[in-house]
Formats: structure tokens, C-alpha cells, sequence
């Protein structure tokens, strides 16, 4: 839990000669001491024979080991599984609140964000574990960010940040360094996450290697728009092997999402992600996947194709209810669809549409072209309607990129 892996090697070590009588953490230990060195190969082994363990445990500490091998494995639905077992066992004892961290981690992996949300938020009430609390309180700021919300995420940040220094918390000093890069990336501060997260993949302050290994991809696409592509593929590389070594499809679609982001064969990366995402029933990634390559595919000039992918990201967004997200996928959309021309206005429109243009208030208007001020304003929604604008300081920004002023407008 501290990130200590110098001490979870010699845990491993000393577990292996109980593995009898310990079995399951003999193989927790063992695997995720393999993982953590990059011994992927070593570790796949006893990952393995842990998930398949836990699966014949009733006791919640073990289940949530189990759970954190098959979340390592990317098996994000057994991970899942295995932390709501660990819950309901817990209850009524000490462990319940770290077996909740634990659910609220999962559960934002499998993108089931009000499920974290709930956890995090019980886990905050447990009794006389402050550290506990502390990391409950960021997880809680990680699943804000994860919608769009960065007020509520900093919000919770600046209430764990005194209990974390005071006792150099690792593991939730990782998650808010994530957390914060995050944030980051949502206001355009691109070298300010990068700044974050390459410190956290230096292993600066002994950072949790299990979740810098999870921030790859914010590192990646914060590396892309900062113009260093070669720390990003550095960086990649190392998730790759873990990625690919484990099979296990949530990671295996980042992978290929941020392969994509670099250029290499774009449009193919993509479309693997895409498929990967949906395999794992990540909706809230692939949601992102879907915004991501729209934006490559306008930038381009592939508008159709991107608006297809844009109405997907809309659609999932929604379903999450992460309504930052969905007005930037907005944006993108507006951008994406070409605007009707001036040009397409009947000759009545197009000489309100002037007018308007020209700063005439719709009586002014009606007094001009002898009609009344219901008839103008019915052909102004109408205008609007056609152009897929909304007010007229829109229309008359789209007249003056188009057209000259009409001369009825300067001739009084």
C-alpha cells in the first residue's frame, strides 16, 4: 500500500516458505512483487493463481488481495466482484474501510463512477483511521475529475492535503498528484500535469508504482501537446509491457488509444481501442477514445467521420452523467458541422438576416420592410433555425464573414 517495493520483494521471499499455509498471499505477494520489478513474464504465474484463489475465499482481507491481482490482470469485472464480496464481509469490522478504498478503486476502473462515489463517501465516515479517511477524501476528488468536475476535485484535495503531509501518506499522495495533473489537463495546462506526472514516474517520493503505472495515459497525451513525443513513448513503452503481458483488455485499449495519440498508424490504434474498450465494458473510457479520435479526424478534415464518433462520446457521456464532458463534446460537434450559408436564406430572410447584422432591433426592422414586429421575429427564429445558430450576435457574425453590408442599411 506504501509503494514500498524494496519491502514487498522481501515480504514475498518470507511468504513463500509459508505458501502452505498462505497460499493465496504467498501468490499475491509473489506477483506483485514481479509486476512491480517489470518481471512481467514471473509474474503472470501467481497473478493467475491468486485470482483463482480468491475465487474459494470467504475472508474479506484476502478477497481484496485477490481483487488487487485481478485489477493488475486487468480482469476489471472479477476485480469488481471481488471488492463487493470483500464489503459485505467486512462490515461491522476494522477492515471495512480500507476493503472500501479498495471498491472505490475497482469501481472507477470499471467506470462505474457513482458506485466509487458511494463507497468513497462511507469509507470518509470510518471511526479513529484518519489516514484511512484521507485517502477516501482523494479518492472522492479522483472521481470528480473523472466526470469534468475539477471544482469539486480540488475542493476535496485541499481538504485530505494537511493530513497527507503531516503523515506522508504515499498512496494517497500518488492519487492526488494523478488527480491534479488531471485537472490540469481539463483547464489547457498541459506542461503543468506533465510536470506532475513525470515526477510521479520517476518514482520521486516514493510514489505508488501500481498507479503511476495507471497514469500513463494522462502522461502520454500531456507529453503529445506538450510537443515531447519521445518521453511519452518512453513512458508507453514500459506500460506496454505490462499491458501486453497481462492480456487484459482495459489496458490494452490505452495502450492503443495513446499509441494513437503519438501518430503511429492512427486510425488503426483507434479502431483497436474502440473494440478493446467495448470488450471490457469500459463506457466512460471509451467515451473518451470516441472524443479523442474525433479530434484527430477533424484536425484531418474528416468532418463526417469525426461526428459519428462524436455523437458516441455525447451518448456515453451522458449515461454518466458528466455533463463537462458533454459540453465539450458540444464544442467539437459545432465545430465539426459545416454551417449553412447566408446564401440559403430566402430573399425576405437574407434581407432581415442584413439588418440584424447592421445592429436594427426588430421594430426597426418591421418599420423598414412595412411588416409587423411578430412577423420579423417569426422569420428570425426561423434564420436561426436554418443556420443552427442561436442569437444574433451569432447571426451577425456569420453576415459580416460572408457578406458586405447591405446598402438598404446605409441609405437611411
Amino acid at each position: 500500500m506504501a509503494g514500498d517495493v524494496g519491502g514487498l520483494a522481501e515480504l514475498a521471499r518470507e511468504l513463500a516458505v509459508l505458501g502452505a499455509a498462505e497460499p493465496l498471499a504467498a501468490a499475491h505477494g509473489a506477483g506483485l512483487a514481479a509486476t512491480f520489478a517489470g518481471k512481467h513474464g514471473a509474474a503472470r504465474t501467481p497473478l493467475r493463481h491468486a485470482v483463482a484463489l480468491g475465487g474459494r475465499t470467504r475472508d474479506p482481507r484476502r478477497l481484496v488481495w485477490a481483487g488487487e491481482v485481478a485489477l493488475t490482470l486487468g480482469q476489471v469485472d472479477l476485480a469488481y466482484e471481488y471488492a463487493t464480496a470483500a464489503v459485505a464481509r467486512a462490515r461491522g469490522g476494522a477492515l471495512l474501510p480500507t476493503a472500501l478504498a479498495h471498491l472505490a478503486v475497482v469501481a472507477l476502473a470499471a467506470d462505474r463512477v457513482a458506485v466509487a462515489v458511494r463507497a468513497a463517501t462511507e469509507g470518509r465516515a470510518a471511526v479513529g483511521q484518519r489516514n484511512v479517511v484521507a485517502e477516501h477524501t482523494v479518492l472522492l476528488a479522483l472521481a470528480a475529475v473523472s466526470l469534468g468536475d475539477r471544482d469539486t476535485a480540488l475542493a476535496r484535495l485541499d481538504e485530505a492535503a494537511p493530513r497527507i503531509a503531516s503523515r506522508g501518506l504515499g498512496r494517497p499522495a500518488a492519487y492526488a498528484a494523478w488527480t491534479r495533473a488531471c485537472v490540469d489537463l481539463i483547464d489547457d495546462r498541459p506542461d503543468d500535469a506533465l510536470c506532475r506526472l513525470r515526477t510521479m514516474a520517476t518514482g520521486v517520493g516514493r510514489a505508488h508504482p501500481g498507479i503511476r503505472a495507471l497514469a500513463v495515459p494522462q502522461l502520454v497525451e500531456a507529453a503529445v501537446r506538450c510537443g515531447e513525443p519521445d518521453l511519452a513513448a518512453r513512458a508507453l513503452s514500459r506500460f506496454d509491457a505490462w499491458a501486453s503481458s497481462l492480456r487484459g483488455p482495459s489496458w490494452r485499449a490505452l495502450s492503443h488509444r495513446c499509441h494513437a495519440l503519438l501518430g503511429r498508424t492512427p486510425h488503426t490504434h483507434f479502431d483497436r481501442a474502440i473494440a478493446l474498450h467495448r470488450q471490457a465494458g469500459a463506457t466512460l473510457e471509451l467515451a473518451r477514445t470516441h472524443l479523442l479520435y474525433a479530434h484527430h479526424l477533424r484536425r484531418d478534415r474528416q468532418p463526417t467521420a469525426a461526428r459519428g464518433h462524436l455523437r458516441e462520446a455525447l451518448h456515453l457521456f451522458h449515461l454518466h452523467g458528466a455533463t463537462y464532458w458533454e459540453d465539450r463534446v458540444r464544442t467539437e460537434l459545432r465545430a465539426a458541422t459545416p454551417t449553412p450559408a447566408v446564401g440559403t436564406l430566402t430573399p425576405q430572410q437574407s434581407q432581415i438576416a442584413r439588418l440584424v447584422a447592421d445592429g436594427e432591433t426588430n421594430r426597426e426592422i418591421a418599420r423598414r420592410l412595412v411588416l409587423s414586429p411578430r412577423t420579423v421575429d417569426h422569420h428570425l427564429r426561423n434564420i436561426y433555425t436554418r443556420l443552427g445558430i442561436r442569437s444574433r450576435t451569432e447571426l451577425a457574425r456569420l453576415v459580416a464573414s460572408t457578406e458586405a453590408p447591405h446598402p438598404l442599411a446605409a441609405s437611411v
